[in-house]
């Protein structure tokens, strides 16, 4: 979601995604899926006053997990320390 050349973007497309391990992430949730995380870490930017993209994925993922969003079983929320 973070372009590599361009500051101050996020990119919230299952077609311009990369994923590690590489994978196809397309499709209507998917992109409303990435649009939350792309809100929620521009909102946590804009609190804090840096870039979205230098918001620590921890705290983007716990916000996300506090709104409702299903980010895998409880086992491995507590593994990722969310």
């Amino acid at each position: 979601m973070v372009p590599k050349e361009v500051e101050g973007l996020l990119v919230a497309s299952g077609k311009s995604v990369a994923t590690e391990p590489p994978g196809l992430i397309r499709g209507m949730s998917r992109c409303m899926t990435l649009g939350e995380a792309a809100g929620v870490a521009a909102s946590l930017g804009a609190k804090t006053g840096v870039s979205a993209h230098r918001v620590p994925i921890r705290e983007i993922q716990a916000q996300l997990v506090s709104q409702g969003a299903y980010l895998g079983e409880p086992d491995r929320l507590l593994e990722l320390g969310v």
